[in-house]
């Protein structure tokens, strides 16, 4: 039977349909996997259609005891929206199997196992998180819908700028877009014009005034997401806020100008415009986006810099929320006498030597001689990882004034299933339930290690170097 995934998320005029939109996208990358059902206090029509036509489930709800009632222990929840705040997360954590958070602000505390921010360049200790939670952080992890990520593996390039579209999300309160597309139609040199609305966008009138006049615009309402992308991939140039909409126009490859209107777009556009993904409009009033369209038509036919997205983000989250699911069969125990053999053999295996710090040749009387005193240590925490009667692998600490250093493997054969993580995660709460004195925690991992190298990073450690290897240490607050 397939893990249920529930994901609460809204979406309206004011607040935006970005949050909807991705959320249908990760929905899409776990659907072969996970069974997706979608709980919402406010979302349009158009919406709802959306959801049930990528066959997912959706139920409306009155209010958030609704959604905590049916919570039983097993499920990932997902959260995405501004508003939920740390009390809440903490309630579902406590009664939910996982707790995923989709975020763009780190402005709160969270109690998520698991934090999914694709902007550029976000880091981990930026944030405000538990000791156990995993990070999935920039744009290996983008939440695209699926046209969009097979769009991001082609790559495009444009030269001259003959064709707009102008986009700004479901709703447009401040009515931008009449703005921004009279800007345009000043310019004699754009030959043909796209402008997508929503269903919320109040504004038709006006907007059927002025496009009427001019017959190389075109106005689509509520679109599909093949025909946005469609409209998105045949323009140079895309105008948009800096929101969802943003990472999908720069998956397509355009030229794009972009600018901020509401303070949750902020970290979204300094993070873009610091990396010089878009020409900036700022604040979008007509003098900010008049020398933007102006810069990028001075640089028209030279090179800009794209967007790297391999197409790849949904492949990863699959198996990031597999991980998830298999923690819950995962268990940690002491290390015992009869586990010297598979130690044994796990420590002399090829793949465990090539990335130990100690390569030579080990006998089975000097790794004997070295085990049996490591259990009986007190200053080393050694435990083997068990799913079932499965031996998975290791992970060991050893204590010194304070400082745990971490030793780990995973035992070839279970490879790919993202034990690394797992082991890091659950031999830390381990360690802190037998020794309220560690106040810190560090590994060593050689650069080439990437697996290793990565379940540090997607846990929060900090990363530096350390004898041409690298050095990540965890500071233990006992939260």
């Amino acid at each position: 039977m397939k893990t249920k995934v529930y994901i609460r998320v809204d979406g309206n005029g004011d607040i935006g349909l970005g949050h909807l939109v991705r959320c249908i996208a990760l929905g899409q990358m776990l659907k072969n996997g996970f069974k997706i059902y979608f709980f919402c206090k406010e979302v349009p029509e158009t919406i709802i259609s959306d959801i049930i036509a990528n066959q997912f489930e959706f139920f409306k709800i009155r209010e958030e005891s609704e959604f905590l009632a049916i919570l039983e222990g097993n499920e990932m929840v997902v959260l995405d929206n501004y508003f939920f705040e740390p009390s809440y997360q903490e309630q579902i954590k406590n009664l939910a199997g996982k707790l995923i958070c989709i975020d763009d602000l780190h402005d709160k505390k969270f109690y998520a196992d698991l934090i999914i921010n694709h902007a550029p360049d976000t880091k981990a200790n930026e944030y405000d998180a538990m000791l156990y939670t995993q990070f999935a952080l920039g744009l290996e992890y983008a939440l695209l819908r699926s046209f969009f990520l097979e769009q991001a593996k082609i790559g495009r390039q444009t030269n001259l700028i003959e064709s707009v579209v102008i986009c700004f999300g479901g709703s447009d309160p401040n009515n931008l877009t009449c703005k921004t597309l009279k800007v345009v139609l000043k310019e004699a040199r754009i030959k043909k014009v796209s402008v997508i609305i929503g269903s919320a966008y109040r504004f038709r009138n006006d907007l059927i005034n002025i496009s009427s006049r001019y017959p190389h615009t075109s106005v689509f309402t509520a679109v599909s997401e093949e025909q946005m992308l469609k409209l998105m991939s045949t323009s140079d140039l895309a105008i948009v806020p800096s929101s969802g909409i943003l990472l999908e126009a720069l998956a397509t490859g355009c030229r794009v100008i972009s600018g901020i209107y509401t303070e949750n777009q902020k970290f979204i556009f300094s993070q873009y415009k610091e990396a010089g993904f878009f020409v900036s409009a700022e604040d979008f009033s007509t003098m900010n986006i008049e020398n933007a369209l102006r810069t990028v038509l001075a640089k028209e036919g030279s090179a800009y810099k794209s967007l790297k997205i391999d197409g790849c983000s949904g492949e990863r989250i699959f198996r990031i929320f597999n991980q998830l699911k298999l923690e819950n069969e995962v268990e940690l125990r002491y290390a015992e006498p009869d586990d010297l053999t598979i130690t044994f053999n796990w420590a002399k295996d090829p793949i465990i030597r090539a990335f130990s710090f100690n390569r030579n040749e080990i006998k089975y009387s000097e790794h004997e001689n070295w085990y049996l005193s490591k259990i009986k240590d007190n200053k080393c925490k050694f435990f083997i990882a068990q799913r079932n009667s499965e031996k998975l692998g290791s992970i060991r600490f050893d204590i010194e004034k304070g400082r745990a250093v971490i030793s780990f493997l995973v035992d070839p054969k279970y490879h790919g299933l993202g034990l690394g993580q797992i082991l890091l995660k659950k031999g830390l709460d381990k360690l802190i339930d037998e020794d309220l004195t560690i106040n810190s925690v560090v590994g060593y991992v050689m650069p080439d290690n990437l697996a290793s190298v990565k379940a540090f990073e997607r846990l929060g450690y900090t990363k530096t170097i350390h004898n041409s290897n690298f050095e990540f240490i965890k500071l233990l607050n006992q939260q």
